[in-house]
């Protein structure tokens, strides 16, 4: 039996439910980055940022949020500064992002069964 407030996740295999904090997006995230076109992890660490992967063959610094708007919260936008950084979340709460951040999508399509959420912001 599912505990109360879980929503069931369709179409990812090894996650029953929605994610309800970062861990579970991160989970999430390893479940399903091949889709999002990621070929592997390099490095993750506790502090800003996260995690290095590897994209269409270049080195990306991602953050994890369980909601967009926390990146700033967290005091990212200092630690940034010049740098480029992808933010994965799965609920995008940001309404008015910096200009310094850009909306890249949701996605992915493939994966439009289920009520997929996760937004990517980069720099």
């Amino acid at each position: 039996m599912a505990e109360e407030g879980l929503v069931p996740l369709k179409n990812v295999v090894g996650m029953d439910y929605e994610p309800r904090n970062e861990a579970g997006v991160i989970i999430l995230f390893t479940l399903v980055m091949k889709q999002l076109g990621f070929s592997g992890v390099i490095k993750t660490q506790g502090n800003f940022p996260d995690c290095t992967a590897r994209r269409k063959g270049k080195n990306v610094i991602l953050e994890f949020e369980y909601k967009s708007r926390t990146f700033e919260a967290h005091g990212h936008l200092r630690e940034l500064g010049k740098k480029k950084c992808t933010v994965i979340c799965w609920e995008d709460n940001w309404q008015t992002p910096p200009t310094n951040i850009r909306w890249v999508g949701v996605g992915p399509r493939e994966l439009s069964d289920m009520a997929w959420k996760i937004a990517i912001y980069a720099a």
